[in-house]
């Protein structure tokens, strides 16, 4: 008889519990392309800075809440104002000289420019400006997210190249409840997945002559 008890207990607990026990967080990041592209005017960048917002979601497809925040590599160890740098994205001709070692330098924020909000690897962020997040996410939710790619005013050389790419990652966490220890690494913090970005620099409006061949050299003026 008490056998029979026990086993109707476990029973009725399986019952209870499965629901719950069963219950997860399923995030994923939608609507982003793996390429951003920002335009570049090259008679104004010495004086004018260029700004893009690049949105996309946070789904949880999941059948439970948890909290959620994304990370990406700035490419500076503690720094917020660190600048990245664009590499010119083909090989130019030997007329160029040493213009393959010129770059574009460039931020990303994840709120502002004013605000200096560098999104940081997890190794890197101390509090929540440093990343994107953190908040919660309810179970079927889809929320906006969104980070800022700034390219500051800056002098280019004389002969500028028609575009420059760079590259950084981005990783989304999640984490069961709001106590996030950035400072810590946040050891309760689970990585859902990480995804390669590509930036290209694509400058344009300058004026150019062409001498001889459409496949001969490009002079630029």
């Amino acid at each position: 008889m008490s056998r029979i008890v026990i086993q109707f207990c476990v029973i009725l607990c399986m019952l209870l519990i499965s629901p719950k026990a069963f219950a997860t967080c399923n995030l994923q990041i939608a609507g982003l392309a793996t390429t951003q592209t920002v335009q570049i005017d090259a008679d104004t960048i010495g004086a004018t800075a260029v700004t893009v917002t690049v949105n996309f979601t946070v789904q949880n497809t999941g059948s439970s809440s948890c909290y959620y925040f994304l990370t990406m590599d700035e490419g500076g160890v503690g720094v917020h104002e660190y600048n990245r740098y664009a590499n010119i994205a083909h090989a130019l001709p030997d007329l160029y000289g040493q213009a393959n070692s010129d770059l574009i330098s460039y931020q990303v924020y994840s709120q502002s420019v004013a605000a200096n909000n560098i999104v940081k690897t997890l190794d890197d962020a101390q509090a929540a400006q440093n990343v994107l997040g953190s908040q919660q996410i309810l179970a079927g939710q889809t929320l906006n997210e969104s980070f800022i790619v700034h390219v500051p005013n800056q002098n280019l050389p004389d002969i500028i190249a028609e575009g420059y790419t760079d590259g950084v990652i981005m990783t989304l966490y999640q984490n069961p409840n709001a106590v996030i220890d950035f400072a810590n690494d946040c050891a309760t913090c689970t990585e859902v997945s990480s995804r390669n970005l590509q930036f290209e620099f694509q400058v344009t409006d300058f004026a150019t002559l062409v001498i001889g061949d459409l496949n001969d050299f490009l002079y630029r003026l």
